[in-house]
C-alpha cells in the first residue's frame, strides 16, 4: 500500500523532463511536453516572471556595481 507522498512521487516521475544522451552528455529532449513543463516553471518562478514581458528592463542601483 502506498501513502500519499509515494503516490505523488510516482506522478511527479511521469512529469519529469525527458532526457537524451548525445556525445556523452545528458540533454533535455526537445519535445512539446518538455517545453510546456519549462514554460510553466518559468511563469511560476518569480525570478523569471518578467521573462516574457517585452517592456521589462533591468533595474540599476547606482550605489552598487551590479545589476539587481
Amino acid at each position: 500500500m502506498q501513502n500519499t507522498i509515494q503516490k505523488e512521487l510516482v506522478l511527479a516521475k511521469s512529469k519529469m523532463i525527458e532526457e537524451v544522451v548525445c556525445l556523452g552528455k545528458t540533454l533535455a529532449k526537445l519535445t512539446r511536453d518538455n517545453v510546456a513543463i519549462v514554460e510553466a516553471m518559468i511563469r511560476n518562478d518569480s525570478a523569471y516572471i518578467h521573462s516574457t514581458d517585452v517592456n521589462a528592463a533591468p533595474t540599476y542601483n547606482r550605489r552598487q556595481l551590479w545589476i539587481i
